[in-house]
C-alpha cells in the first residue's frame, strides 16, 4: 500500500511524465502493438512518457499484474477468474489447422478430426488458455490426439514448419511461413479471444490513464 501511494504521488508530481509497462502474448496482428505505441507517443502530451513492453504468456502476465510489475497486459482469458482483474475484450483471431507443406495431409481436400488421430501433434502447454479450448474440442469429438510436444505459441509454428507434427494455431494478418500449409477443417470453429487486462484495484497515473 505504501509503495502504491508513493507511486501515485510521484505520478501526480510528474503530471505528463511517467513510465508505462505492459506485456503481450504472441501471436498478435503484426501492426497492433507498434500502432498502439506509435499512436500514443505521437501526441504532444505524451512526448516525455517512457514505455517498456515485453512478450509473455497469459499466466505470466497475470502474475506480473498482481505483483505490480506491469500496468497492463494484452492476453487471452486468464485460467482463473478473479475480482482483482478486469478483462476488456479486444478482438478475436480464428484458430486454424496447420501442418508442414510437405505433409501428406496437404493432399486432402478437407480434414476430418479422425484424420489427425494417428499423426503427431504439437500443442500448447497445459497452463495456456488455448490448451483448455483445444481440450474441450477433442472431448466433444470423443477423440484424443497424439501430442508429441507442448510449447508456447511463439514456437509452435516453428516446430510445425520443421515437420514435427500438425497443430491448431491462431491466425493473424501475416502470411504463414512458406513451409507451413493451412488446411481446410470444416469441424474446427474456434477463436482465440484477446483481452486488455489490468488490476481492478490499481490507481494509474495520468499517462497510464491516457494510454
Amino acid at each position: 500500500d505504501l509503495q502504491r501511494a508513493e507511486e501515485a504521488a510521484k505520478n501526480i508530481r510528474q503530471a505528463n511524465r511517467g513510465l508505462i509497462r505492459f506485456a503481450h502474448t504472441e501471436p498478435m496482428p503484426s501492426s497492433f502493438i507498434p500502432d498502439l505505441i506509435g499512436g500514443f507517443l505521437d501526441l504532444e502530451e505524451n512526448k516525455n512518457v517512457r514505455i517498456e513492453a515485453d512478450v509473455a504468456g497469459t499466466a505470466k502476465i497475470v502474475r506480473e499484474l498482481r505483483g505490480d510489475e506491469i500496468d497492463f497486459g494484452f492476453c487471452s482469458e486468464a485460467v482463473e477468474q478473479a475480482e482483482d482483474l478486469t478483462m476488456y475484450q479486444l478482438f478475436k483471431m480464428p484458430v486454424v489447422l496447420i501442418t508442414a507443406s510437405r505433409d501428406p495431409l496437404t493432399l486432402k481436400e478437407f480434414i476430418e478430426p479422425i484424420d489427425l488421430i494417428d499423426k503427431p501433434c504439437i500443442s500448447y502447454r497445459t497452463n495456456s488458455p488455448m490448451y483448455r479450448q483445444i481440450k474441450a474440442f477433442w472431448e466433444e469429438q470423443g477423440l484424443m490426439p497424439d501430442v508429441r510436444c507442448r510449447s508456447s505459441a511463439v514456437h509452435i509454428s516453428e516446430l510445425v514448419a520443421r515437420g514435427l507434427g500438425w497443430a491448431f494455431a491462431a491466425r493473424t494478418d501475416e502470411n504463414p511461413d512458406e513451409n507451413i500449409t493451412v488446411l481446410n477443417m470444416p469441424a474446427l470453429h474456434m477463436n482465440r479471444t484477446m483481452y486488455l487486462a489490468m488490476r481492478s484495484d490499481r490507481k494509474h497515473g495520468p499517462a497510464a490513464e491516457r494510454f
